[in-house]
């Protein structure tokens, strides 16, 4: 987030449309959206999954 996004998108006001125009959820991610992941993957709620590929992007890729 520091590095990446102002090297093109210099502005807070550009870098604010940017987020909104390529991430559906308008916002980067933080550590605790990986964590919410993992701790229902080891739970057992989660027991009949097996072999999956989760994003965790706020729908980044956008993969269907």
């Amino acid at each position: 987030r520091n590095n990446f996004i102002p090297q093109f998108v210099p502005t807070e006001r550009e870098q604010k449309e940017w987020l909104e125009r390529e991430i559906p959820a308008g916002r980067f991610g933080d550590p605790s959206d990986a964590a919410n992941l993992i701790t229902f993957l080891c739970s057992p709620l989660a027991g009949y999954i097996t072999g999956q590929r989760v994003y965790v992007d706020g729908g980044w890729n956008r993969h269907v």
